[in-house]
């Protein structure tokens, strides 16, 4: 037999008659491959005189014909000897996608020495004794990896990492240092910084590094799904900035080593870098330290493998702090985590927390709170399919838990709802500042024309103050009068001479709105003064405080239509358009989509509905199950109600079942590709996040056909009750839904949608012989979360009728008719019209004439397109970067199903009716084709050059809007 043959840089590669071994791939490991048997391999995996060994990654080439080989690893040497460890042993025909080989196929057996005194003398170190491991492997592909962990290579990391900051320009990728091999793999040191820029003196900085010990993946991985968890809830950002760097230890991983950096001499052992941060010895500490220094982050997280574990263990020195921290990650981690463990010396927490000690100045390293962290090497998490995806999904609860600590740790609210400080302070404010006078359509049924009136507006949002009762002052012009309309209910009196009183006026909102009218064109009074109630003017006055945080322009001189009405009218109502022209558009688009449906059951995505982007989106799936069971209740085609099934069925195959954690568990992925994703496949690791407006659509979509007379049994009725108690986890304040999994901020559009949902699951599981499946869920919980959502997403609408994007938002996406709001205003709406009739919603005294200002402010988008009506869109001649919202057809549909649904609603029925008509007229006259059946027939977007996103092409989406309105003009 030939002689040992060692572990040397750039791997090996040997063949046996047919059969090839290759570790010379980018980052593999193992050695001395030898024949020991027939259909009998073994190799080595240690590196020289390494201490641990527990790596290993090559190729096996081989005719794929299905034999069976005995692969055996000589020298492992890891605490345990017994098959614990090699859970961790994954396979693959492409080196990218890996399964596990299964424990059933391994045994342990007698670590073989090399014959080498001077290596076999130190394989023991008294607590990792060595062993060896077969494994029966069968060749059924020419082309097997074999690797002991999932393999994280820096090729992957900067492809990664690159691909964010494509993505996203707040990731910035930087090279930060050169290990000492660099000149042999050309990869430097790379981090990823993740910051908005700006102003940052007010920020929270955290810093992140994984893969110190090069063996170490799960860390990695898991850095990437911090950094993943980040790109999906970058609204963080204004409160936090973030260094990662996913791979310290370049050398070790580029040479397959397990636990050390790569000497000199790259067959010496090299130095263990998580000991080296005291002294940094080490080109990569020194390049790491560097920026440390440079950042003094509040927060510093080492990542590291928890090979030993069934739990996650945190190490860290005593930090007053700590407690925080771990009751924060214990709320948000999957699987439970450990007591918390001191740190040792020469560990980067250790270093940190010492040089801390050494400081006593601010804003130094003593204020940092830092974390060893010790994912799950060996056990994956529920639900995840791959070691790799639970590594992942490690780092995004991570991050989540991580934001919560330090949020909790340093005064800032957790969510950005809350993050403005709100206080009873008295406010001065100019009352010109805040007046304008809205189109007399607001104040009378008569839209025949636009007639001059005398009413005005007053409004001020986004007070910094919470909601309650105030006395509202009104500084008066002398010889002038001052008519209060009737909907503040609140009387009026002078309190002292020159200031009339509105007292104890109610803010449910951070919204201070009245009409009042007036003669003449000066305003009748010049300030206006917000006082706790009873608080004595003259006290108020001298600690009020100027609110001058934006000049209301409601835009309404820059509509043409408004300086213009009789053309706009003329065209409004011109007929010629409706059912009829309604039911061809959605035959046609059912049409299609029945053909793009996906019929071959060995697909993964059999039943789901391919549209034209590379997506095969849940929503439109769901909507698409809609279509086709009314379909089959028209014709009575079995076919159609196949289809139905078959998509419901897909559909359902996007959402998390995760008992136990409640951030996921019924939530609908959403199926983010390209565009605004990173990495994500659809219907297999790594997933992406739970989104609450895909979740809510889906819902209505999937009840939708259940009330078509799709028949529900009690797999259908689970889904739709765990949904229902996903949604009624992500009500993260009173009334505020989550717009998506890990969202800070307080969504107009998410609340309507997440409460709508809510009112349309309950009442579709109430029909006679359905009845809610899950064992003691509560339906009148839904309910109740619901109300309070209508309360709060009614208190935040302003005057015109628009909806902020974000609750008490002012400026373009607030109150002004600018497209810029048109798309969520019009999903939300859309969604909560079709449950407005039913009970809690109906009983709300404000809903419907909120519903009624919501049409008028779709009067003020939309505007005469040549010889059509059309919603206002972006017509800058470059539109760059901006995928242009407001051009989305779809927008048109979400506008006009709305507005047929107020018509029918408020008994209104014009110009609604006539406004919504006209809208899907423009759609059929220009944003229709004809001519390319691959196609769908309604285009996606009125600028074709707008780049795309997984909610421009929604075809399906739009036929199920089409068989609304119809049902809408029939009752009508």
């Amino acid at each position: 037999m030939s002689p040992y043959q060692p572990w040397q840089s750039g791997g090996a590669r040997v063949q046996f008659g047919d059969l090839t071994f290759d570790s010379t791939i980018p980052c593999g490991n193992g050695h001395d491959f030898r024949e020991v048997g027939e259909r009998h391999i073994r190799f080595r995996a240690r590196v020289g005189r390494a201490n641990y060994a527990w790596r290993y990654y090559f190729r096996i080439d081989s005719p794929g014909d299905g034999r069976e080989v005995l692969l055996e690893v000589a020298d492992l040497n890891h605490f345990g000897q017994e098959l614990w460890q090699e859970q961790a042993t994954v396979i693959s025909t492409d080196g990218v996608t890996w399964t596990d080989v299964g424990l059933d196929r391994m045994a342990v057996v007698p670590h073989t020495p090399t014959g080498v005194p001077e290596l076999d003398d130190t394989a023991d170190d008294g607590w990792h004794p060595p062993y060896g491991v077969q494994m029966r492997l069968r060749l059924d592909s020419p082309t097997l990896y074999l690797a002991t962990p999932t393999p994280y290579t820096p090729a992957h990391s900067r492809d990664h990492l690159h691909a964010l900051a494509r993505r996203c320009n707040f990731f910035h990728v930087e090279e930060i240092g050169r290990s000492r091999h660099y000149g042999s793999h050309g990869f430097p040191l790379l981090m990823c910084r993740v910051t908005k820029g700006g102003e940052a003196s007010e920020r929270l900085r955290v810093f992140v590094v994984a893969g110190e010990h090069p063996s170490e993946s799960a860390g990695m991985y898991a850095a990437e799904g911090l950094l993943e968890e980040i790109l999906r809830t970058h609204d963080l950002l204004a409160d936090f900035d973030f260094w990662v760097v996913p791979i310290v230890n370049v050398d070790g991983v580029v040479f397959g080593k397990s636990y050390y950096n790569v000497a000199p001499d790259p067959a010496d052992v090299g130095v263990n870098l998580a000991r080296d941060w005291t002294d940094r010895t080490q080109p990569e500490t020194q390049a790491v330290w560097r920026v440390i220094e440079q950042v003094q982050p509040h927060c510093v997280l080492s990542l590291h493998n928890g090979r030993h574990r069934r739990e996650y263990e945190a190490w860290a020195p005593p930090h007053p702090g700590l407690a925080t921290m771990m009751d924060a990650l214990r709320e948000h981690l999957p699987v439970p985590l450990q007591h918390w463990r001191p740190d040792t010396p020469g560990m980067l927490t250790h270093e940190v927390s010492r040089v801390a000690a050494s400081r006593h100045v601010a804003a130094s390293l003593c204020d940092a709170l830092p974390l060893c962290f010790e994912t799950l090497l060996l056990r994956r998490l529920p639900g995840c399919a791959t070691f790799a995806e639970s590594y992942r999904r490690t780092g995004m609860a991570l991050m989540r838990g991580l934001v919560a600590g330090l949020r909790d740790l340093h005064g800032r609210p957790r969510m950005l709802a809350q993050r403005e400080p709100l206080a009873i302070t008295p406010l001065r404010l100019k009352a010109a500042d805040f007046v304008a006078q809205l189109p007399s359509l607001y104040y009378d049924r008569d839209c025949t024309q636009l007639h001059d009136h005398s009413r005005r507006s007053f409004e001020a949002n986004g007070l910094p103050l919470p909601p309650g009762h105030y006395d509202v002052h009104l500084r008066m012009q002398p010889d002038q009068t001052l008519r209060l309309s009737q909907e503040p209910n609140v009387p009026a009196y002078f309190s002292v001479p020159g200031w009339r009183v509105l007292p104890s006026f109610p803010l449910p909102a951070r919204l201070l709105s009245f009409d009042f009218d007036a003669d003449g064109e000066d305003l009748p009074f010049t300030e206006v003064v917000i006082t706790p109630e009873g608080l004595p003017l003259e006290t108020a006055l001298d600690a009020a405080v100027p609110c001058d945080r934006y000049v209301r322009d409601t835009l309404a001189d820059t509509r043409p239509h408004f300086r213009d009405w009789a053309p706009f009218y003329a065209r409004l109502t011109q007929g010629g358009f409706g059912a009829g022209e309604l039911q061809a558009m959605h035959d046609e688009i059912v049409d299609w989509a029945a053909g793009r449906q996906v019929l071959d059951e060995s697909d993964p995505h059999y039943g789901a509905v391919y549209s034209e982007e590379d997506k095969y989106d849940g929503r439109d799936a769901a909507a698409a199950a809609a279509c086709f069971t009314r379909r089959w209740r028209l014709t009575g085609d079995e076919e159609w109600r196949q289809r139905a099934l078959l998509a419901r069925a897909y559909t359902y195959r996007l959402q998390r079942h995760e008992p136990g954690n409640p951030a996921h568990d019924g939530g609908f992925l959403h199926m983010v590709h390209g565009m605004w994703g990173v990495n994500f496949t659809r219907l297999e690791p790594p997933w992406p996040g739970i989104d609450g407006v895909d979740t809510s659509l889906v819902v209505h979509q999937l009840c939708r056909a259940a009330d078509l007379g799709l028949p529900l049994d009690d797999t259908d009725r689970t889904v739709l009750t765990q949904a229902a108690q996903w949604l009624l986890h992500s009500e993260a304040l009173p009334g505020m839904f989550l717009h998506h999994e890990g969202a800070t901020h307080d969504c107009q559009n998410a609340n309507a949608l997440g409460l709508s949902a809510l009112v349309r699951i309950t009442h579709t599981l109430a029909q006679p012989g359905r009845g809610v499946a899950v064992g003691d869920r509560d339906p009148a919980a839904w309910l109740a979360a619901a109300a309070r959502g209508l309360d709060h997403y009614l208190s935040g609408q302003e005057a015109i009728g628009v909806w902020p994007y974000h609750f008490a938002m002012v400026g373009r996406r607030a109150g002004q008719y600018h497209f810029s709001n048109i798309p969520d205003h019009g999903i939300g709406l859309s969604h909560l019209t079709r449950v407005a009739h039913l009970p809690p919603l109906c009983d709300h005294p404000g809903l419907l004439p909120a519903l009624r200002r919501a049409a008028c402010w779709y009067l003020g988008v939309s505007g005469l397109d040549g010889d059509t009506i059309n919603l206002d869109y972006d017509r800058r001649p470059d539109l760059g970067d901006d995928i242009c919202f407001a051009g989305f057809t779809w927008c048109r549909f979400t506008a006009a199903a709305t507005l047929l649904r107020i018509a029918r609603l408020t008994g209104e029925t014009e110009p609604w009716r006539s406004l919504a008509l006209r809208l899907m007229e423009h759609v059929w006259r220009r944003l229709w084709q004809r001519d390319d059946p691959s196609h769908a027939p309604v285009v996606a977007h009125a600028r074709p050059e707008a780049k795309l996103a997984t909610w421009c092409q929604a075809a399906e989406w739009n036929a199920s809007m089409l068989l609304e309105m119809i049902e809408d003009l029939q009752q009508m």
